[in-house]
């Protein structure tokens, strides 16, 4: 009898302590403290990005210098993207500052045009001027002609540093010619 007792024991007894014991350990597993998986307890490539919670990757929980521009998807941002306030100088674009050509250009800003109209009679050459204000320089010039397909311009230059001049002819129908003058405040001007 002491046999089969033994027998019934080690079926049901040893079965039942061995299932209380699996189940006590994966219980054990589930109830690991907080923090306790970290780098070294996963597998390489174990998270991938369906497996991220949307928004658990923020700003604060990215380690400084870890996204690098080789490390962001082409076309991936926009200039919404960007602070453009934060952005430094392109350090080619620093010598814009002192250029001979942006003093010249921040000069404009105080310029002005002037207009000279004259009567174009027909089959007549005629000359027009156009000078700038006073303390002001000539930059460019420019022509508008009433009847731009009979009329014509024969030439344009500068007279000097504050005067342009030009002459139109017409072959038969005249009209009115207004001569432009774009004037600024420059330092110099060279004639050639």
């Amino acid at each position: 009898m002491l046999g089969s007792f033994a027998s019934y024991l080690r079926q049901h007894h040893l079965g039942a302590l061995a299932l209380f014991i699996a189940l006590s350990g994966t219980a054990y597993a589930a109830t690991l403290p907080t923090n306790s998986v970290g780098t070294a307890q996963l597998k390489k490539n174990a998270v991938t990005t369906p497996k991220i919670k949307k928004s658990a990757v923020t700003t604060r929980k990215i380690k400084k210098g870890a996204v690098t521009g080789a490390k962001v998807k082409n076309n991936s941002l926009t200039g919404l993207d960007l602070n453009v306030g934060t952005l430094a100088k392109v350090p080619s674009a620093a010598s814009a500052d002192s250029a001979t050509t942006a003093g010249v250009a921040n000069s404009l800003a105080t310029g002005d045009v002037n207009a000279t109209t004259v009567p174009n009679p027909n089959f007549t050459l005629t000359p027009l001027e156009a000078s700038c204000d006073a303390g002001l320089k000539g930059i460019s010039a420019g022509l508008q002609l009433q009847n731009p397909a009979t009329q014509f311009l024969v030439d344009l230059y500068p007279v000097d540093i504050d005067t342009w001049a030009a002459h139109v002819d017409n072959d038969g129908t005249g009209g009115n010619a207004t001569l432009f003058i774009i004037c600024g405040a420059v330092n110099s001007v060279t004639l050639p």
